[in-house]
């Protein structure tokens, strides 16, 4: 078996079965070469400068490392298929997403995305964003009920770092300036008040039996005098009518005090 070959098959062994025609070039094999073994069906073309080799029976993660080779070196996964290889989401994306540093049109099944910065890191055998530009990416696209779950599954999993986040947003950062402040909330109008209400006069405190002290009330006998009921007096007049009323009047007032007539004064006539 030439050496080229063996090198390629522990290349392919790494990554699920899929190299890249810049890996090839890398391992001594010519322009010529590589279109030789593309007709004798050791490679088989997935996306342009991307191969299976052997077979085309790749799996899940050999696809996905197909269309980060199809991006070009330096290319990372991102959004939902980020997502989907943190598990964040339950689902793997039938359109793959990937960030290129050069110029990489989109094709059925890969989204090539071109930021001015790509961050990436090495998980699980492929490159991938970081977890807070990948919920940044995420929160661009996808509904919010699912960016709330994928938020919600970085924590449970430890992966969740607010200060990333916060960084990569601008919070915080010099020149970025203070956040906005939140939005003013108008306050209820407070209901109008009146007049203070005056205190009721205050009444004496009942004594066992529920009777109340006699030196507030006038007492019987001045009642029946004032009223002309007393001994030896004589059948009252209009005169004495009026003098009835004013008894009955200052009887029925709290604190013994005298009605007045409308203009008066107390006792007049």
């Amino acid at each position: 078996m030439p050496i080229a070959l063996k090198r390629v098959l522990r290349l392919a062994e790494r990554q699920w079965g899929v190299v890249a025609r810049w890996q090839l070039e890398q391992h001594g094999l010519s322009a010529a070469a590589i279109s030789r073994w593309a007709a004798s069906g050791r490679l088989h073309r997935i996306y342009p400068g991307a191969y299976a080799v052997g077979h085309r029976a790749i799996c899940a993660e050999g696809r996905l490392l197909a269309a980060i080779l199809y991006a070009g070196p330096g290319a990372a996964l991102s959004h939902a298929s980020a997502a989907s290889w943190w598990q964040l989401i339950p689902y793997l994306p039938d359109t793959t997403h990937v960030l290129s540093p050069i110029r990489r049109r989109s094709l059925k099944g890969v989204h090539v995305h071109h930021p001015k910065h790509i961050e990436r890191v090495m998980h699980r055998g492929l490159a991938v964003t970081p977890v807070a530009r990948t919920l940044l990416d995420l929160a661009s696209v996808a509904p919010l009920d699912r960016v709330r779950k994928a938020v919600a599954e970085a924590d449970y999993r430890r992966l969740l770092d607010l200060h990333a986040i916060d960084a990569m947003t601008g919070v915080g950062r010099a020149g970025a300036g203070p956040p906005p402040p939140p939005p003013r909330v108008r306050p209820h109008p407070e209901p109008a008040r009146g007049p203070p209400a005056r205190p009721l006069p205050a009444t004496p405190d009942p004594v066992p039996g529920g009777q109340r002290p006699h030196s507030r009330l006038p007492s019987r006998r001045a009642v029946a005098r004032a009223a002309g009921r007393s001994r030896g007096r004589r059948q009252a007049g209009p005169r004495d009518e009026r003098t009835k009323g004013s008894a009955i009047a200052t009887a029925t007032l709290p604190y013994g005090r005298r009605a007045t007539r409308s203009g008066g004064t107390p006792g007049a006539r």
